[in-house]
């Protein structure tokens, strides 16, 4: 089974506008506005025995809620040859919750870590109108939130897009 651990994030009024400009745009692949998050690692496909281990595991985070705020548009790889539209997640505490997930679950991640949440996935080059409004949005604010539970989820890709579902959970201590 294909297997992830991510923290929900709950789409925002704010992001309604990226949401309308995005769908202007034949070439992109909205990301359901009710399956928002943020992906702290991606294990791919696990057998039943991994997946009961990583469940184990996730019992062991012990870390703070934290607020967050959305803050610019970004785009992987670069402006200029967008694949992914993504909104960055902002907080004095991310990068420390990050390191005790990847501490807990001793994983290795292949690239750095860029807090966000994808939104849209382009399937070819973007209008270059909707080009320049989400880049004239790059520094926008997109709403706050709380980040108070991690969870490990299984993803089944289906043609009308992924479908989540939540294999189990640890709510981070309130403060």
């Amino acid at each position: 089974m294909r297997i992830f651990l991510a923290v929900d994030i709950p789409f925002t009024d704010k992001l309604n506008k990226v949401y309308e400009i995005l769908s202007k745009d034949g070439y992109c692949r909205l990301v359901n506005k009710n399956i928002l998050h943020l992906t702290l690692h991606f294990y791919g496909e696990q057998t039943e025995k991994e997946v009961s281990m990583l469940k184990e595991v996730i019992k062991t985070v012990d870390f703070p809620s934290f607020e967050y705020d959305l803050n610019g548009i970004g785009f992987f790889p670069n402006e200029e040859e967008i694949q992914i539209i993504w909104i960055g997640l902002e907080s004095v505490m991310i990068e420390a919750f990050y390191r005790e997930v990847k501490n807990k679950f001793r994983f290795q991640p292949k690239q750095k870590f860029v807090p966000h949440i994808t939104i849209a996935r382009a399937t070819q080059e973007l209008d270059s109108q909707v080009r320049d409004e989400l880049l004239k949005m790059k520094s926008d604010y997109f709403g706050s939130g709380k980040i108070d539970t991690l969870k490990l989820k299984k993803s089944t890709l289906t043609q009308s897009g992924p479908i989540y579902e939540d294999l189990a959970e640890v709510k981070l201590r309130e403060v």
